[in-house]
């Protein structure tokens, strides 16, 4: 939320320093993504065994919790929103580098995942992922994270509306 307000700050106003502190966010960013060897950027303890279960295919999805933690694919998504903000209005080219990364690391970690696994594991809140992932596939032409995006539709809440059910 942070480097989204920031970024759209600098839009609204014109004033450097919000600029400034995008660029500093941003750059320490890439140095915690430089420090993993598979990109992930995450803001919350246990990510390592988190995301290793997932993975494997070991989903334990309810609310708010998933395996474990606390929403962890929304505080992916809040990072990922977050750089795709300050390349959009800071014209931070680092910002959308970072953010591929990011994704190139969730594709890796959902890869073995069937229908079945997904739908269970969203269950569990994955804020706007699916929207950030398919406006990082409109900037960078790479269809790999439209189809990504794509996988993180939630069919217990979209299916109903495709019907009308609404």
């Amino acid at each position: 939320h942070y480097l989204s307000a920031c970024a759209m700050m600098y839009a609204a106003t014109g004033d450097t320093k919000f600029k400034e502190r995008v660029g500093y966010m941003v750059s320490e960013l890439k140095a915690c993504q430089a420090a993993r060897p598979d990109g992930r950027l995450t803001a919350f303890p246990d990510a390592d065994r988190i995301f290793g279960e997932i993975s494997q295919g070991e989903i334990r999805s309810q609310g708010f919790d998933l395996n474990g933690s606390w929403v962890p694919w929304y505080t992916v998504h809040k990072v990922l929103a977050g750089l795709l903000d300050a390349h959009q209005w800071c014209q931070s080219a680092d910002a959308l580098t970072i953010a591929a990364h990011l994704s190139d690391w969730a594709i890796t970690v959902t890869k073995n995942l069937d229908d079945e696994k997904w739908q269970r594991m969203l269950a569990c809140e994955f804020g706007g992922m699916n929207e950030s992932l398919a406006e990082l596939s409109q900037r960078t032409g790479e269809q790999k994270y439209l189809a990504l995006a794509r996988k993180f539709d939630h069919k217990a809440i979209q299916d109903p509306l495709g019907r009308g059910d609404g």
